[in-house]
């Protein structure tokens, strides 16, 4: 109505997903959660400042550097959930447990929400480094921190190095630069500085070795934790390395279509993608399992990838390059009986 008012109307039914003050009224929702957490105290600080609890939306994230203290922060997120009639996701909802000394390894801290164990957000990072071939952040830093330490004692500041030393060799701190280095170097089998700072190698030298020894560390620990999920064994975990992305992403043609089919075949790889029967066995209301696609039977993924004859074309296509690259290696009379059963390739 131009230059006046309608007639008022109640708003039954809250704000839509997606509305443009969902965000904002939310945080007015859960302002006072944050409150009750800044003035119990509970959560880190960066000096005065509170930072237990940055949020967005309706994300939220808690930091705290002692177990019971989480474990708090975490009882009395429920207990406002509960008083406000609200529902924290059991499965999104997951812990991150890390910890500054590289040469401390504890048992994984087992939190608690609504007296149910919550998950860990390490179960599956692995599969998501070694189809990237990337680093993780933390050896991204570790990098820069072996950079540093050359820069500074390949330099000719010996003020820097004796007061670096001389910090070192008082303790005053746990987390010197240099007890951070010696953490480092011994985290990665590198010789100890107080070596390097009498035969410091060469530049090209020090970062080759350096980089060397920082790959296969991840290499062997992201490979081993991968081989222990049972969802990631058909990502061919031996032939994954730093610095190569998987077969999937390093031979994807440029073009948007495949990077949709693209993301699909990692998500069938780790284990993430969810069928039809899936749903219908977690739902809550009655889902039918039956496959979207063709509407003849249960989708699972044996069905998807050997039996839905919507998709036959496409996989007739694949599965025959993959029959005769299979057949050339392992002979004919031995690769007949392995592909001609209706789980693997069609005749």
């Amino acid at each position: 109505m131009e230059n006046g008012f309608s007639n008022s109307f109640p708003v039954r039914q809250g704000v839509r997903q997606g509305g443009i003050l969902s965000t904002h009224l939310y945080k007015l929702y859960i302002n006072d959660l944050l409150t009750e957490l800044e003035e119990n105290g509970m959560g880190q600080y960066i000096g005065t400042n509170f930072t237990g609890c940055p949020t967005c939306a309706d994300d939220i994230i808690l930091l705290s550097s002692t177990e019971e203290e989480m474990q708090s922060m975490l009882d009395t997120s429920k207990r406002y959930s509960d008083k406000h009639r609200y529902k924290i996701h059991p499965t999104k909802s997951v812990t991150i447990n890390k910890y500054s000394n590289s040469k401390t390894t504890k048992s994984e801290v087992q939190f608690k929400l609504d007296d149910k164990n919550m998950p860990s957000a390490n179960q599956a990072i692995s599969a998501v480094y070694l189809l990237l071939g990337a680093l993780p952040i933390e050896a991204e830093i570790h990098k820069r921190v072996r950079s540093l330490f050359y820069s500074i004692f390949s330099s000719n500041n010996e003020n820097l190095k004796k007061a670096l030393e001389r910090q070192y060799v008082l303790q005053t701190h746990e987390l010197t630069f240099l007890n951070r280095v010696a953490d480092l170097l011994y985290m990665y089998n590198l010789p100890p500085w107080t070596y390097l700072k009498d035969q410091l190698p060469s530049k090209l030298s020090w970062k080759c070795k350096a980089r060397e020894a920082i790959n296969n560390y991840w290499k062997v620990n992201l490979q081993r934790d991968a081989n222990s999920k049972t969802t990631l064994k058909f990502l061919c975990i031996p032939n994954l390395d730093i610095g190569k992305p998987h077969t999937i992403w390093n031979s994807l043609p440029p073009n948007i279509g495949e990077l949709r089919k693209a993301t699909i075949k990692a998500r069938l790889c780790t284990g993430t993608y969810i069928f039809q029967s899936q749903k219908a066995r977690f739902s809550n209301i009655n889902l039918d399992a039956t496959c979207p696609i063709c509407q003849l039977e249960e989708e699972d993924i044996i069905h998807f990838l050997t039996r839905c004859p919507v998709l036959e074309g496409i996989r007739r296509e694949s599965l025959s390059v993959i029959k005769r690259i299979t057949i050339s290696k392992i002979g004919l009379e031995t690769g007949i009986p392995i592909l001609t059963t209706e789980l693997v390739l069609p005749n």
